[in-house]
């Protein structure tokens, strides 16, 4: 099934003989991610499309899309200093988050890099902490399309892309 224009497919699974929160090798990581990039641009693509992967322990994701796309997936290690690897990117201001808000603030920071070649803005942090959302439903944060899923215990994903398409989640 070839995609339309204006689409994104996405692709998440687990790094074959690992448990999803293993240390897997980043050889095995790094193939995962490959073979289900391949895999969506086979499927709905072809060669002419915008790829983004990620891996983590023993997860993998990754996405094809018409337009600009980034991905990432993280483990939720607990009592990681989020405050203050969030002030980074939020001009100094260390904000009061738990770690579920910081590994959603800290994927989507990374799937916008991936997506549009710089980090999002301090506003756009702001707002992305303090807008209420759903996992598994698409929503726009200034001017970008966002979808947030845990898609495993303790692992947070992130897709971001331009325009309003809906994204489809490609079965592995």
């Amino acid at each position: 099934m070839e995609a339309t224009s204006g689409s994104i497919v996405y692709a998440i699974g687990g790094v074959p003989g690992f448990a999803p929160a293993a240390h897997a090798p980043r050889i095995a990581q790094s193939q995962t991610a490959a073979d289900l990039l391949t895999r969506i641009r086979d499927e709905a693509f072809g060669p002419d499309c915008h790829v983004s992967k990620s891996h983590s322990r023993g997860m993998a994701a990754a996405a094809a899309a018409s337009s600009l796309a980034g991905v990432d997936i993280e483990f939720m290690r607990p009592g990681r200093a989020g405050s203050r690897i969030l002030a980074l990117f939020m001009d100094g201001v260390e904000p009061d988050v738990d770690d579920r808000a910081f590994y959603r603030a800290w994927t989507f920071g990374e799937a916008h890099y991936k997506a549009f070649g710089k980090n999002p803005s301090p506003a756009m942090i702001t707002g992305l902490l303090s807008s209420s959302f759903e996992l598994d439903r698409a929503y726009e944060l200034s001017g970008v399309s966002v979808l947030h899923l845990e898609p495993q215990p303790d692992f947070m994903f992130s897709l971001v892309w331009s325009g309003h398409a809906a994204p489809r989640r490609l079965a592995v």
